[in-house]
């Protein structure tokens, strides 16, 4: 019943569908799809579709042997924080699913090519919205695999040395008036050597409602004090900026805070110890 209600809902906005999501900012509830994007929280089933994107500055061209090993490597990537994430959820007593797999699943592969240099930001988040919303059948996906949430995940083939580096834009990056998806855009040539398969963890957390917590975040009250507590205290924290060049496995934590805001727990001490803003489902409602 709920999915025909929420289909409904889609024939009436035309513009876009959103099932359900966190925002990773404050945000004016929206009248229409509630107070969610696209990914609710780590509980049920998460479907990630995965776009290797080109632009006019950067393109993926498979005949090239490097681009192909850039390729796995994203694969890799992908899969780990799937299966960390997975894990992580679990820990608290929650059972989660990510269909993510685009060799097993073909519908969540797709290519395509902007006409306009998309490895800046911020960027022009509408450019993404208007191409999932004509190219991906959101609301087909979210039937086929019986899913709760769904997000996208841009790879992008860019040079080793930029000055970019990925990132999540988020239901909250919208106007307060217009329901979108959310997504994260990969930059794939750029952290080499430094990132693992926990940059993509750590941006499909801030789709899932958690904030970064390795500089001042206003919007969600955290200070500079407590930053410094909590790098202390979480130095290898999956939000806390930590990097490892390990690829065999994920070696990051991931505190009570970061499942309190990922809706897998109850609000812990620390976060009334040191003022924090309350996670969206307190704010908005599950």
């Amino acid at each position: 019943m709920r999915r025909r209600r929420w289909i409904a809902a889609l024939a009436a906005l035309v513009l876009v569908f959103c099932l359900c999501g966190n925002s990773a900012a404050e945000i004016t509830p929206c009248t229409i799809c509630g107070t969610h994007g696209t990914a609710k929280h780590l509980a049920g089933r998460t479907v990630v579709v995965s776009v290797f994107a080109s632009d006019t500055g950067t393109h993926w061209d498979f005949s090239r042997d490097k681009d192909v090993e850039r390729y796995s490597i994203c694969y890799h990537d992908l899969r780990m924080a799937c299966e960390w994430l997975t894990e992580k959820a679990a820990s608290y007593g929650v059972k989660t699913e990510f269909v993510w797999d685009w060799l097993a699943h073909f519908d969540l592969y797709y290519e395509h090519r902007f006409d306009r240099n998309m490895v800046v930001y911020p960027s022009d988040y509408s450019v993404y919205w208007e191409y999932i919303n004509s190219s991906i059948p959101t609301d087909e996906l979210l039937c086929r695999y019986d899913a709760d949430n769904i997000l996208y995940i841009f790879h992008y083939r860019t040079p080793k040395k930029n000055d970019v580096g990925s990132h999540a834009f988020p239901f909250g990056e919208l106007d307060d008036d217009v329901c979108g998806f959310e997504c994260v855009a990969m930059f794939s040539g750029l952290f080499t050597d430094v990132a693992t398969p926990g940059t993509y963890a750590h941006e499909m957390l801030h789709l899932f409602g958690v904030p970064d917590m390795y500089t001042e975040n206003k919007p969600y009250q955290m200070s500079k004090d407590f930053i410094k507590w909590y790098q202390k205290h979480y130095p290898w924290d999956i939000m806390a900026g930590a990097h490892t060049g390990d690829y065999s496995r994920m070696k990051y934590s991931f505190s009570d805070i970061v499942a309190y805001y990922a809706g897998l727990c109850d609000r812990p001490a620390d976060a009334d110890r040191w003022g924090l803003r309350r996670n969206d489902f307190e704010l908005y409602g599950p």
